[in-house]
């Protein structure tokens, strides 16, 4: 036989099965309807499957190869779980779960091709974009400061207009708490202790010098934008000065300056804005690092790298899971670069140190109380409350005991029956106790109740819960505190208070699309994916941070996204690293004018 002609018609077979027992598989598990135009619409949908496929099958790189296909087969069943969950609640009914597991199992393994395929076509597009020479004199025509400038100018005029619209700036989300903390001196650590104090400090020099607290909006407000002008801008400027494509240095760009995750965030007073900013531009001094080891010697680079560290633990309490990555991946790297990483890893443990200390001396200084452990505990809280609902098991009475609230159990958040959980941080190994015992009888509901309330970070076309917002734009007004609104062009505020505040971008179909939280999670996700697939140790070592947030914020109460917004503004950045050719990279130094 024909060797050439075996393969192709090996790939083909392959390409064509696969994809063709997923579709009968799906048919099943998702309990489709069996009318004449569904199975055309089925027959077809193989045939476009097999084009992906084949291209998997076709890479003659392994290692591409193998990391695509894990790509594919985690994509694939993050949609299709999330697609039975929706359609019909659970991921195996207690009838026949070794049959809907199977056919789960099936659908996954036989659509993972076409997905990996996709991505190896993304990879390889990734590739030929290095093999385009990088040029000083025509990628490189302005000075570093130049981008960073006219970056920060263009960002604060296209965000100028929503800050007149929600002028003085938005007091929205956990604001509120936060301030009636600094009002009443009863702190907790539910909230980090460093912004609360910094918005506190705001409103008391509006207070002092115009009379008005609103006034120290203002300033937060404006201190705010700034800052997170300066952290896109950085991200910028290290993009285009490294030998990033031009056009995806626009893109990000006008993405940063028109997205309303950005428009609407950066005037907002919550805690993500500023940490996502942090964290930012952590990721940039990593890139700075990567592409020149020598900068540790610099003492000036060396104290803004450790106060960045510190700055994104105490902006949030799940920033520390930043500094441990950063701090896994520096011990990782003992194995190749030794004194680098010694280095890294001393740089780390300061911050760490410092970020300890920093953290308990404004617990002691201001008197706060521990938060409540059971802000940690929101999976295992939601795993055992549906247990509580939706079964007759022995150990209700028991759950009971420990959430009063069982029986409020909500599907897409937790906070329902985690504010009436008595669990203490000395009682915490009987709760876990019990909640391994009963997870050992019912794993199929703690899967159900771990995708119902996470689904919407990793599903691509799940809509908000019925009343959840996409961005929250109402002012909480507090008039014995004289902190109210005065917007400047109420129509611009109105229309952007239906769109997000009122789901009205739902109405906008590519649109509704591109702003789904699981879209810009799947972003990220893939750019780190691709730093596998491709050796690019760069964004992998970088990739690290915001892919640990990610995991951080599986464990949250809810889908919200204030809580995603690091990922969001970090994901383009590492797709921008991986479009620059890793020839280019130890050379762009001695370029750079």
């Amino acid at each position: 036989m024909n060797i050439n002609l075996y393969k192709p018609r090996r790939l083909w077979v392959l390409a064509t099965v696969f994809p063709a027992l997923a579709i009968i598989a799906l048919n099943y598990y998702l309990q489709w309807p069996t009318n004449i135009t569904h199975r055309f619409l089925l027959v077809a949908a193989n045939l476009v499957l097999v084009i992906p496929g084949s291209k998997l099958f076709s890479t003659r790189d392994k290692h591409l190869f193998t990391w695509a296909l894990v790509t594919g087969f985690l994509f694939v069943i993050a949609q299709v779980a999330g697609e039975r969950l929706s359609m019909i609640g659970t991921l195996a009914e207690s009838d026949h779960v070794g049959w809907d597991l199977l056919l789960l199992t099936v659908s996954t393994l036989g659509l993972a091709p076409a997905a990996g395929g996709m991505f190896a076509w993304l990879c390889e597009c990734i590739q030929r974009t290095w093999d385009k020479p990088f040029s000083s004199t025509k990628t490189y025509r302005y000075s570093h400061s130049t981008v960073f400038l006219f970056s920060t100018v263009i960002l604060l005029l296209c965000w100028l207009p929503y800050f007149m619209a929600f002028y003085p700036g938005l007091f929205t989300y956990d604001i509120s708490y936060q301030y009636l903390m600094y009002k009443t001196g009863e702190y907790s650590t539910h909230h980090p202790l460093l912004h609360t104090l910094m918005v506190g400090f705001c409103c008391d020099i509006g207070r002092l010098l115009f009379g008005y607290p609103v006034k120290g909006i203002l300033l937060y407000t404006v201190i705010q934008m700034v800052l997170m002008a300066a952290a896109m801008s950085s991200a910028i400027s290290f993009l285009y000065r490294h030998g990033t494509p031009l056009w995806f240095c626009i893109v990000l760009l006008v993405f940063d300056a028109v997205m309303p995750f950005n428009t609407l965030m950066v005037i907002s007073s919550t805690k993500d804005t500023l940490f996502a900013g942090c964290v930012l531009y952590l990721l940039v001094m990593i890139f700075e690092l990567v592409d020149d080891p020598a900068i540790l010697k610099k003492p000036s680079w060396m104290i803004r790298f450790v106060l960045i560290q510190v700055a994104v633990g105490l902006m949030r309490n799940n920033g520390f899971i930043c500094l441990i990555g950063v701090l896994i991946v520096s011990v990782v790297g003992l194995l190749h670069y030794r004194t680098t990483a010694m280095r890294m890893i001393a740089l780390c443990l300061c911050s760490i140190i410092l970020y300890s200390a920093c953290n308990a001396g404004l617990k002691a200084a201001v008197n706060a109380k521990d938060g409540s452990i059971s802000e940690a505990l929101s999976v295992p809280i939601q795993q055992l409350s549906r247990v509580y609902v939706m079964t007759d098991d022995e150990a209700k009475p028991e759950i009971l005991k420990w959430l009063p609230l069982a029986g409020e159990y909500a599907n897409s958040i937790s906070d329902m029956v985690k504010k009436s959980s008595t669990v203490t941080v000395e009682q915490l190994p009987q709760f876990l106790k019990l909640w391994l015992d009963v997870g050992l009888r019912h794993p199929i509901i703690y899967l159900d109740a771990f995708g119902h309330l996470t689904k919407g970070f990793y599903q691509l076309d799940e809509e908000p819960p019925q009343g959840g917002q996409y961005l929250e734009t109402k002012f909480h007004e507090s008039v014995e505190d004289m902190i109210l609104p005065n917007s400047q062009w109420p129509w611009l505020r109105d229309l952007m208070s239906a769109l997000y505040s009122n789901r009205g971008y739902l109405d906008i179909p590519l649109y509704s699309a591109i702003l789904s939280h699981a879209f810009w999670c799947w972003v990220m996700l893939f750019a780190f994916m691709g730093s596998i697939c491709l050796r690019r140790k760069d964004v992998f070592i970088a990739g690290v941070i915001p892919f640990a947030l990610f995991l951080s914020i599986l464990l949250g109460p809810c889908v919200m996204l204030r809580y995603i917004y690091p990922i969001i503004i970090t994901g383009p950045v590492l797709i921008g690293v991986l479009l620059i050719a890793p020839a280019s990279r130890s050379n762009t130094a001695a370029m750079c004018p």
